[in-house]
């Protein structure tokens, strides 16, 4: 039977979810901060591939030398980093232009981009290049299946379990997943290792995070009933305009269904997320769409994604 949340909180509790989990203003190439980041990335991944210098282009093409070439698809899927990939084109001068935009779904034989530049720092460029747009793609295209699975009834959340960080996050909410934390200062999330540094005090945790003037969104891990309720009724009984979220940790889905509607017994008059993690999957997931939930965050669209196969050819 399809669990209904209460309606009472639905415009609060929608609100709340992207006040939570999403942070698309700091994943754009107009946030300083983010572009800041992505040109250092850019330069360390070019620096430490170029070495001293590229013996083979400098051995064959003279320094005037100008080529164009193509960035061809070989899958099926949604592609992502154009707006990235713009920031170190600019900066190696390379004249570009882009037959599709983030998020575009892309087939396979699709040109996606033309550039023209000196030859010696296109080739330069072409591993980082395709390396970032293949991975980036490969993220926002498996996160756009899960989002296209759920329909709808539950958000699509990344972890920390990146590779290449901002990129990897930006790549989540290009497919249509929110992002969660950017870093360890964005919320507070108190996860298992915290408790056990407490000796599993629930209450001691979450008021001591309470105190902390810098942070208003504070989520805690559970990984049993026990703990849920009592990190439940904790958070009920405090008297703060902070907000909350209680993640439910390699549970089952008929586990945390009795939970959450344990939990809305107690109190209508503060909004409580749910987010569900762990042992889901594209298989699974489903049966997480109808229990009370809000959102589920998902390792496997970073930790283990399979890239898109991009190739960029001289033409």
């Amino acid at each position: 039977m399809e669990y209904i949340k209460p309606s009472i909180n639905k415009i609060n509790r929608d609100s709340l979810i992207l006040e939570f989990f999403n942070r698309q203003d700091s994943l754009d190439i107009s946030n300083y901060k983010y572009k800041t980041s992505i040109f250092n990335f850019f330069a360390d991944s070019v620096n430490n591939d170029e070495g001293q210098r590229d013996e083979t282009s400098f051995s064959i093409f003279n320094s005037d030398k100008i080529i164009s070439a193509e960035l061809v698809s070989k899958d099926d899927g949604i592609i992502c980093g154009l707006d990235e990939v713009k920031i170190f084109l600019d900066y190696f001068s390379i004249q570009y232009s882009f037959l599709k935009k983030d998020g575009d779904q892309i087939h396979s034989k699709d040109v996606l981009l033309k550039i023209k530049g000196n030859a010696y720092n296109v080739l330069l460029i072409e591993r980082t290049l395709v390396n970032v747009l293949s991975r980036m793609s490969g993220i926002a295209t498996l996160t756009n299946e899960f989002v296209s699975r759920v329909n709808g009834k539950i958000k699509i959340l990344g972890t920390r379990k990146t590779i290449w960080n901002l990129l990897d996050k930006k790549a989540i909410f290009i497919g249509g997943g929110l992002t969660h934390r950017i870093n360890l200062n964005d919320g507070i999330l108190i996860k298992d290792n915290h408790l056990a540094a407490t000796n599993g005090d629930i209450e001691l945790a979450l008021k001591k995070c309470c105190e902390n003037q810098n942070a208003n969104l504070i989520e805690i891990e559970v990984s049993n009933k026990k703990d849920a309720l009592k990190a439940a009724n904790v958070i009920l009984g405090l008297n703060n305009d902070k907000k909350y979220a209680i993640m439910f940790d390699n549970m089952d889905h008929e586990s945390i269904e009795n939970i959450v509607k344990e939990i809305n017994v107690l109190s209508h008059s503060k909004v409580i997320l749910f987010e569900a993690s762990g042992k889901i999957n594209f298989n699974n997931i489903l049966n997480y769409i109808d229990i009370g939930i809000d959102a589920v965050s998902l390792g496997c669209l970073t930790h283990s994604v399979k890239s898109l196969d991009f190739s960029l050819k001289v033409v």
